[in-house]
């Protein structure tokens, strides 16, 4: 529909056809929606204690997407910030350290903190009962070892004691599709439970509204 059929169709109350392919009665279409600002995927490190054939982490194209950065500064520009790895609770206590080390900055009270995981070592339970971060996402594998489906059971049931207790902290639950393994779920304990497809070599892991970045700061005590 040209703009001044548009214009018509609009004068005599009608509807019209966004270039997007909606129709639409009011001025705007729902695909128009505030620019938001980019996500930071944060690496803290690449250890995962996994092999898995494919990881999006060992793909060049994946490595080709990746920036270094040294400071926390360099994250101020975020809405969101997402700590990935490898796995951050691998190292558990340096991602503690990073996390409360981080709390500390101007930057962190205006973003979202997500901490992406497939362990429940001890210390995540102080992560999320003490609200270091404003949401988990935790991701069952392929193939999970019984270290992560009881590492799965341990973080629902976090998830539902922090949801019982009124907490506003988000819990979102990625599977494999390829995973056939029964997982004893929860539904209520989860904001989003979701399957997801394992990426191909030339995919890239990177939403459209992302960017990957590599920790090098080397603070006292935090990831060297």
């Amino acid at each position: 529909m040209n703009k001044t059929l548009t214009a018509i169709t609009r004068a005599l109350g009608g509807g019209w056809t966004c270039p997007c392919g909606q129709e639409v009665l009011g001025d705007t279409c729902t695909c128009v929606r505030p620019k938001r600002r980019p996500r930071a995927l944060v690496s803290l490190f690449h250890d995962c204690g996994r092999n898995c054939p494919g990881c999006a982490d060992t793909l060049e194209r994946t490595k080709q997407e990746r920036r270094e950065i040294t400071s926390f500064a360099e994250l101020a520009g975020f809405e969101e910030i997402i700590i990935t790895g490898g796995d951050p609770m691998v190292r558990p206590i340096d991602t503690a350290n990073w996390l409360d080390d981080y709390s500390m900055t101007a930057q962190r009270k205006r973003q979202r903190l997500i901490l992406y995981t497939a362990r429940s070592p001890m210390l995540l339970r102080d992560i999320i009962w003490f609200q270091r971060v404003d949401g988990v996402t935790f991701t069952v594998h392929r193939t999970p070892t019984g270290e992560e489906l009881d590492s799965f059971t341990a973080v629902q049931n976090m998830a539902f004691d922090k949801r019982d207790s009124g907490s506003s902290m988000s819990f979102r639950l990625k599977i494999d599709s390829r995973c056939g393994m029964y997982l004893n779920l929860l539904p209520t304990a989860w904001d989003i439970i979701e399957l997801f497809e394992w990426m191909g070599p030339a995919e890239s892991c990177l939403p459209h509204d992302a960017v990957l970045l590599d920790w090098k700061g080397g603070l006292d005590g935090v990831l060297r």
